[in-house]
């Protein structure tokens, strides 16, 4: 076989590669290709629908659980500041306060004071009552007669700070007892009043 036929043989043997390698491209990848990138396409879009679902139910459920933990809030808010004067539970308290510090109270005396005003009582009581709550507060004076050591006192102090109910210390009077020879520790006469707050419901 002579060269040009060899040559114009490769040329079209070439060209035929070519324009097959052509069809199988647009015929058979490309569609292919197509297929593939629709197929992640929507897998993309699924996944992004699964995610936003996902986000709505932890934001339902992040709901559900605030309005649940509401109640609780709310039975905390009512032992911090109970709907009416609670008297019984007031005194059932300061007598559980005296008791496990060990402090003997021989009198208490009990007053209404009503509706407070602006500066009649502490000021997280004012803005914890009046801004958050929206109700209008009463108050209870309390006025006991105690005696013990000084560090049954301190106890009792330090219970009555961090008691549920809101008791503030209005005026503290504190006189040494006539020393006793059979008792080692000092005994003090205490004079205390204290102020108590309720939610006035209508």
């Amino acid at each position: 076989m002579k060269q040009p036929t060899k040559r114009f043989l490769s040329l079209i043997l070439g060209l035929f590669f070519l324009v097959a390698s052509i069809v199988i491209y647009s015929q058979l990848i490309q569609p292919a290709y197509q297929d593939a990138q629709s197929i992640k396409a929507d897998e993309l879009s699924k996944q992004a629908f699964l995610n936003s679902e996902k986000n709505a139910i932890q934001q339902v459920q992040a709901l559900i659980s605030a309005y649940q933990g509401q109640g609780q809030v709310q039975q905390v808010v009512s032992a911090a500041l109970p709907d009416g004067e609670d008297l019984a539970g007031a005194l059932v308290q300061i007598y559980g306060l005296t008791q496990a510090s060990s402090i003997e109270i021989p009198s208490i005396g009990l007053s209404s004071s009503g509706s407070t005003g602006g500066a009649a009582y502490g000021p997280a009581a004012q803005k914890s009552a009046q801004s958050s709550l929206q109700k209008p507060v009463g108050s209870v004076n309390i006025n006991l007669s105690g005696s013990g050591s000084y560090s049954d006192f301190q106890k009792f102090v330090s219970m009555l700070e961090t008691n549920i109910r809101i008791f503030d210390v209005k005026s503290l009077g504190i006189q040494p007892t006539p020393p006793d020879k059979g008792v080692a520790i000092p005994i003090y006469h205490y004079n205390l009043s204290l102020v108590t707050y309720y939610q006035i419901t209508k």
